[in-house]
Formats: structure tokens, sequence, C-alpha cells
């Protein structure tokens, strides 16, 4: 396993029901891959409780304390319904000066598939471009306005998405981000309300870093949001193949903007290794969840009622 290379995610207890699957995928698809998990909030009792089981290291550094209050700042000036809450989404900027010289970022709202070990190796190559990203949208980025026009005009803008993408350490120092922060809060309200998806796009921009999106022949990461049909299937060891309409493979898919739900699209791959990881008792909660949200269970009577309530433990 070469220690220079490897994976970030943001994660805390309050993830845990993303966080649990994503390891179990990762695991199934890359067993060799360092896997470093950056603290989202102080809360870490659950998660810390994997490290052995997955084989990866939580980072609770000092400086992500200080990257909570560049957010908060930020998030002060920007327009919108930003959640204070999820002001730890600014903590992912410790892959600049983290342990992984090259890395690939992830979120906790994804997965990966067969084919995903492949793909890691090529876009934390030492020859890959500055950044690999997967997905790219302007509207979710800046405001339209004077400074999306001249980040389009004048930057070149690829607006990407910060949840799903691979660099490298050293672009910035923490020094440099205090410097950029102070710099985009009179123009943070020009920034849409997507948490630090918007700065990081910004400081990237302003900085001219080269940025290319994963150009992997048969290797294409997925939104699952993506209209075209997906085919999901089992791999020896318990891992999962999910294909492109064409038989191309998947090596990552992104839940971003929908959560963890029934409902939400592909929702058998994240139930596929969310119940290859969990012990009997939460998988009977999970059960239970999916019931719940079952059309027409409403409707189920008091008996039905309350039997989902004994298996969710209320």
């Amino acid at each position: 396993m070469d220690n220079r290379r490897g994976l970030y995610f943001l994660g805390d207890d309050g993830a845990y029901n993303q966080v649990l699957p994503l390891l179990e995928s990762i695991r199934q698809a890359a067993p060799d891959v360092r896997v470093c998990c950056i603290a989202f909030t102080d809360r870490l009792e659950r998660i810390s409780q994997l490290e052995s089981r997955y084989n990866f290291s939580i980072i609770n550094d000092p400086t992500l304390a200080e990257l909570d209050e560049i957010g908060m700042r930020l998030f002060d000036k920007m327009t919108g319904p930003v959640n204070r809450k999820l002001v730890g989404t600014f903590r992912k900027l410790y892959f600049f000066w983290g342990p992984l010289e090259r890395f690939f970022y992830t979120d906790a709202d994804v997965l990966m598939f067969d084919g995903f070990a492949e793909f890691f190796k090529r876009v934390t190559a030492d020859d890959a471009p500055t950044l690999g990203y997967a997905h790219d949208d302007v509207g979710q980025v800046y405001l339209p306005g004077t400074l999306r026009e001249q980040m389009v005009n004048e930057y070149n803008t690829r607006a990407i998405n910060t949840g799903l993408f691979a660099s490298k350490a050293e672009l910035f120092t923490l020094a440099q981000i205090r410097e950029l922060a102070i710099k985009a809060e009179p123009i943070a309200h020009k920034f849409y309300h997507t948490l630090e998806q918007p700065f990081i796009n910004w400081m990237l921009d302003i900085n001219r870093v080269e940025m290319k999106r994963f150009d992997t022949p048969g290797l294409e990461c997925a939104w699952s949001g993506d209209p075209r049909p997906m085919k999901a299937s089992v791999v020896a060891g318990g891992g999962m193949r999910l294909q492109w309409p064409d038989g191309s493979r998947v090596p990552a898919i992104h839940f971003a903007g929908y959560g963890v739900r029934p409902r939400m699209p592909h929702y058998d791959v994240y139930r596929h290794f969310a119940i290859a990881a969990l012990p009997y008792r939460e998988r009977m909660r999970m059960y239970g969840r999916e019931f719940v949200h079952t059309p027409g269970i409403l409707h189920a009577g008091r008996f039905g009622r309350r039997l989902v309530r004994r298996i969710l433990g209320r």
C-alpha cells in the first residue's frame, strides 16, 4: 500500500448511517487503499468503533476548529438558507495540508463499486491533473450576476461539485486560506448557498488551478439523479458492480441532494452495503424504517403501527 496516496472522507456520528455503507463499499472495492476520516464534529464515539474493522484513521486536528471559524464568517455573509450546523464542511480543506500527497476526496453520501481500485490509481497518479472532478454546475456555485459572469468569462470556472474529486496536498496552506477567506467576505453574498462549495471553487478559480473532468475510459462516476438507467449486480466477495447502459462500469455514485431514505434513487445499492455492515438489531431498525416509508403503511391500522414502533425501539 502506498501511504502517500489515499482517500479522505468527512464524517461523524451524525452521519453514521452514511459512513457505515461508505466504508463497507470502499473495503469491498479497494481493500488496500489508505482511508482517513476528517472529523466533521467532535461527535466520534460510534464511528471510532469502526476504525479497526475497516482499517481507517480519524483525523481530529487542531486546525479543524479554525476552519469552522472561517466557515462561520463566510456563512454570515452568504445569501440564502445556510445551515450553520453544517459549517464542518469547511473542515475538508484540511486535505491541503494533511498526510496524503495525492488524495481522492468523498463526502459520506457516496458508494464505491467494482472498478474503483483501478479508477483510484489513475486519478491519484503522479501525472494526473492537479485536480480531477466528477460533476459540475455553475448554478450550484455562483448566484446569477457579475461575479458569476467574471468567473465564467475571465477564469473559465469549472464550478465543480466538491463532494467527489481528486487533488494533491500543498496547493494551499492554512495561512493562505485565512487570507483568501478575508478577501471572499465582501463577495460571499454572491455565492450560492451550497456550504463550502462556492468558496472552494472561488479560490481554485482565482488561483487558476488546473482542473479537468475525470476522463477514465470505461469508468465514469455517477450522480444518483442521472436519468440514464444503471444496472447493479453483486460480485464475488459481496461487493457490487454498477454499469451504465453501454456496459461500462461506475466506480462511484454520489447521492448529493437526496440524503438517506428508501425513496431516493438507487436505494437498492445503498441498502446492499448497509445491510452487509449492520449488526442484527440495527438491521431490524432499518427494516422498520423502510416499512414506515412503504406507500400505504400509514393506513396499516393500530397493530401495524405498534409493530413498527417496536421494531424501531420507540
